[in-house]
């Protein structure tokens, strides 16, 4: 639901790809007696202090055909009002990033990146992160109200170069399993196409893919799956799979 999520993991893998020499899991299922049936449609209002942690398994697999299977950890942590944006001089909202891939061969790398955002009854509004820099115009990063079948579309260029365009559709209702528990949730469906700009240490690339999200407003996104194909400047390709589920937060629902 947050900008660094879309980026960062995919940056991360690049980079213990370049490490170790080479890059999830999803479904449903029927409701259980366990299940936590949802109790409203209107996204949480988030505040300080606000802690949600996944586990994270990501595949890569490249044009030569060398699969890596990564796993490790990632938590969202909320400060609300905490940063002036430094186009108006308002007070945004951070959602900081944090957490860690290991490969089996013992390499591993942090995650760590902050996004900048606002939240109203319209729902959360994206105003820029630590990787790609503040936005003058906002995006649209969930809608406030979680009906069946609302869609909404995202385009945004940052500071650094980077662009997204995607497109969110909620598709209906899923139960899913996650380390805290079943939770009968929203399922969105977001289309994508990701430019990352070049760095000191990345070469530049396009990721074009679909990834699917599961909210429970209470709470927000509990699991996503994510499939992206990532073409760098060289021409090189390179298929990522990302997985997220939920296992603890301090939010109560």
């Amino acid at each position: 639901m947050f900008k660094h999520i879309k980026f960062i993991i995919p940056i991360m893998i690049a980079g213990l790809l370049a490490s170790c020499g080479g890059g999830g899991s999803g479904g449903t299922t029927a409701p259980t007696p366990s299940t936590r049936m949802m109790t409203t449609n209107v996204l949480h209002t988030y505040a300080t202090g606000d802690v949600i942690s996944y586990t994270v398994k990501a595949t890569s697999t490249d044009n030569t055909g060398l699969v890596v299977h990564m796993s490790g950890s990632a938590n969202d942590s909320f400060f609300i009002n905490s940063i002036a944006d430094p186009y108006s001089g308002v007070m945004r909202s951070q959602a900081m990033g944090t957490g860690v891939l290991n490969v089996g061969t013992g390499i591993s790398q942090n995650m760590n990146g902050t996004s900048y955002f606002s939240q109203d009854a319209a729902g959360i509004h994206g105003y820029g992160d630590t990787v790609s820099g503040w936005l003058i115009n906002p995006t649209l990063d969930m809608i406030g109200t979680l009906t069946i079948g609302a869609s909404w579309n995202t385009s945004a260029t940052y500071p650094n170069g980077d662009t997204v365009t995607a497109t969110d559709t909620i598709m209906g209702k899923a139960v899913v399993n996650t380390p805290l528990g079943s939770f009968e949730t929203y399922q969105v469906v977001e289309n994508r196409t990701i430019y990352t700009a070049a760095t000191a240490t990345n070469l530049a690339t396009t990721d074009v893919g679909t990834k699917t999200y599961y909210v429970v407003p209470s709470i927000g996104s509990v699991k996503s799956v994510s499939n992206f194909t990532s073409t760098d400047s060289t021409g090189a390709v390179t298929t990522i799979t990302t997985g997220k589920s939920i296992n603890t937060t301090n939010i109560a629902f």
